[in-house]
């Protein structure tokens, strides 16, 4: 980085400062794919469509906070389903969706 100051008259000399970055680690949850889900738009200003292509009766769909609280649990009854944030404040929430042994998860932005 270099930083220049100006008073309106006359530059400062250039400061610099090289920064190293070392040891990244990856945080987050990964997404694990089940084909045949679509989950839309992205980001969303409320309303999320969830759509499967081969829907299982034991599907849950689950939506948690970007601080890890569930916000709402949703048994889908049939192969397409609809989920409302716009009472929900703005950020990145993570879809999680269960159906038999998999597991799908993806996070939406929401934004007003």
């Amino acid at each position: 980085f270099t930083l220049v100051v100006n008073d309106d008259i006359i530059d400062s000399p250039p400061v610099s400062v090289k920064v190293i970055v070392k040891n990244i680690i990856k945080v987050g949850v990964p997404e694990i794919s089940i084909t045949g889900i679509k989950i839309y738009p992205n980001p969303t200003t409320g309303i999320v469509t969830i759509t499967f292509d081969n829907w299982d009766e034991s599907t849950i769909v689950e939506v948690f906070s970007n601080t890890g609280g569930l916000v709402l649990r949703k048994e889908a009854k049939e192969s397409g389903v609809k989920i409302d944030l716009s009472d929900k404040v703005e950020g990145a929430y993570l879809f999680n969706i269960v159906s038999g042994k998999q597991r799908y998860s993806k996070k939406i932005i929401l934004k007003k």
